[in-house]
């Protein structure tokens, strides 16, 4: 029978408390994939890319865990880090604690930090969110997530002084600015529903929106967060069925929810992630005004995809809604190891016509759009994604190995590779302190080089698309999810 260690456990097995140098930095902790001497080796010229099961490719190579909570400090920078960035760069992901999952979704939620200022990088760390999955585990077979017990593997959420780490699964956990977990949230017993991964943080009114979807009756709840941090309001809003909605996009006027054809497959059930493609079920898009309700709502059909992650919306003169997203042709058919990859497209809604306007705007293969969130709600001229550089091979994701600039006013994309053997989690935005331009700022995120096994913290010119920084992790960064900023700068 696998054991499913605590925490406490982990740190004993994986020897924490030992202290060894690791390239400039001071690393507390060890185990495996600890990296030689300066960080990153000079790179194997015999490297090829492995081989990856397709039935477990998420417990290999890059996308493997890693044993043991980890510190270091001093990192070394090649480049220059922008003097005016402070703040941490933090990113979710899984890294199942038994080192074996049944599906990439599945391991227990894992945050990697690095602590920015001054033109240095303080620190690393990494620390697993403390869920009650994490630390009162089920006692045997697997067992449904709930509000409280649940990955929480997915993204960062920022609203104030409140940093979340979330899973659409179950209720928010707040974390701190050094990646310590506070204990779940369901402000002051309002929320009882799970919190998407994807809220959205109006820059106008300062609330924060999202949904959560739910597995029984209440299928889908729309909650409303104001400025101040108050649940203000939850809204029911009516699905025939149950729908894994990953993400939704709201305009300035408008909410609009994604109704996705994945749902139960009950012959999966025993895999621990019983969702799969379902071929009648259509992919709609459900618009709702701001100010209005469930009765508001008007549903509209389009050609069955799967949109897992948005960009943006706006509102336009003409009262139409235009939606920029990542959409893949399907996802998951005959079961969840089954990967697709997707393309940037544009739907153009009206509501008050009940019609939508489907627009392929791009060739390249992408996943996790970004824009400057400041513009959330409204029109923006940029937009950046992950490149796939191929299509999927056997059912394995291959890894990112190049970076997307979007002009969607010219119509036109700019690819940034990247070098033999290197590949890219998502990249978030960062807008520049005096940034006078749209496109004035930063991408941020994690890297690996596979030809030296050796993983670092990305810095971009969003501009250029040239890489200003690169920070060396001394130990291993898995492939994850959704990284977030948390600006210090006020």
């Amino acid at each position: 029978m696998k054991k499913n260690y605590s925490r406490r456990e982990a740190l004993h097995y994986a020897g924490a408390g030992a202290v060894a140098l690791a390239g400039s930095g001071l690393l507390a902790g060890c185990g495996d994939r600890v990296l030689p001497p300066g960080g990153s080796g000079a790179g194997d010229p015999g490297w090829a890319e492995p081989v990856l099961d397709p039935a477990s490719w998420w417990l290999q190579a890059n996308y493997a865990p890693v044993d043991a909570e980890r510190d270091a400090f001093d990192l070394k920078v090649e480049g220059a880090i922008p003097p005016e960035l402070d703040g941490v760069y933090m990113r979710n992901g899984p890294n199942p604690i038994s080192g074996e999952s049944g599906h990439w979704f599945l391991g227990e939620g894992m945050l990697h930090g690095v602590r920015i200022r001054n033109g240095a990088a303080e620190w690393y760390r990494n620390r697993y969110v403390q869920t009650d999955l994490l630390t009162a585990p089920p006692s045997g077979g697997i067992a449904p997530p709930s509000s409280k017990a649940h990955p929480a593997n997915t993204a960062i959420v920022v609203h104030g002084d409140r940093v979340f780490a979330v899973a659409e699964t179950g209720l928010p956990f707040e974390i701190d600015r050094e990646l310590a977990t506070h204990g779940w949230y369901d402000y002051d017993g309002k929320l009882t529903t799970a919190m998407t991964a994807h809220p959205k943080l109006d820059p106008r009114t300062g609330e924060l929106l999202f949904f959560g979807y739910g597995f029984g009756g209440d299928f889908l709840t729309y909650h409303q967060v104001d400025a101040s941090g108050v649940l203000v309001r939850s809204e029911k809003i009516d699905m025939p069925a149950f729908s894994m909605m990953h993400d939704f996009a709201v305009s300035e006027d408008h909410v609009v929810f994604i109704d996705v054809p994945i749902g139960f497959n009950l012959e999966l059930l025993s895999s621990g992630f019983p969702l799969a493609w379902v071929d009648d079920h259509p992919t709609r898009f459900g618009v709702m005004p701001r100010n209005g309700g469930n009765a508001d709502v008007v549903w509209l059909e389009i050609e069955q995809c799967m949109i897992v992650h948005t960009m943006n919306a706006h509102d336009t003169e003409d009262g139409t809604i235009v939606l920029e997203c990542a959409r893949m042709p399907e996802l998951w058919r005959g079961g969840p190891s089954n990967w697709e990859t997707g393309k940037l497209w544009r739907y153009t809604i009206d509501p008050a016509g009940r019609t939508v306007r489907e627009e392929q705007l791009d060739e390249h293969l992408c996943d996790f759009p970004q824009f400057d969130r400041r513009l959330l709600g409204r029109k923006n001229r940029y937009g950046y994604a992950a490149h796939f550089g191929v299509e999927r091979e056997g059912g394995v994701l291959r890894g990112v190995n190049g970076l997307l600039k979007y002009d969607l006013e010219r119509g036109s994309s700019r690819l940034l590779d990247l070098p033999t053997g290197h590949a890219s989690d998502e990249v978030f935005f960062v807008p520049a302190e005096d940034g006078s331009a749209e496109d004035h700022g930063y991408l941020m995120g994690f890297g690996h080089d596979a030809t030296s096994d050796s993983s670092y913290l990305a810095i971009y010119d969003a501009q250029a698309m040239e890489r200003v920084a690169r920070v060396e992790i001394p130990v291993g960064v898995p492939a994850g999810f959704h990284g977030m900023w948390v600006d210090e700068r006020g």
